[in-house]
């Protein structure tokens, strides 16, 4: 990376923070309500308590049917 990458970017980011902020914000906000929608529909507690093995086998079984 060049320096003047580095000064493009930190001018763009000086010039238009609130539009950054807000794009930022908006990105987590996305990911917090893909997380929730994940952990509703895939059970995070059995995926980590199931050794990696199982897991790949279980896992392996849901996409054969879903592909069914």
């Amino acid at each position: 990376m060049r320096l003047a990458d580095v000064y493009a970017t930190i001018t763009f980011y000086l010039n238009h923070q609130q539009e950054v902020e807000a794009y930022l914000k908006n990105r987590q906000q996305e990911a917090q309500s893909i997380r929730q929608m994940n952990q509703t529909r895939f059970d995070p507690q059995g995926l980590r308590d199931c050794m990696p093995r199982a897991c790949a086998y279980r896992l392996l079984a849901r996409k054969v049917e879903q592909q069914a």
